[in-house]
């Protein structure tokens, strides 16, 4: 039997900042550059999507999300 956590609010940012984390040794997404940032949200879909959480993420919210990180 497999057990999977229940994806709330507080549990996927826990795991976008443990990405974060991971990837650029950062704790704060602020620290992060835009490509940096990217980088992180495309790692952490593909995580999502293996295990069966399927966030939509349009270009175009990607791309706004993206135009405040220099």
């Amino acid at each position: 039997m497999q057990v999977q956590p229940r994806a709330t609010k507080n549990s996927l940012h826990e795991i976008f900042k443990a990405i974060v984390f991971k990837m650029y040794q950062k704790n704060s997404t602020t620290d992060l550059t835009r490509e940096e940032l990217s980088s992180c949200l495309d790692v952490y879909m593909d995580a999502l999507a293996m295990v069966g959480v399927n966030i939509e993420f349009p270009d175009e919210a990607k791309r706004n999300l993206l135009q405040f990180y220099s």
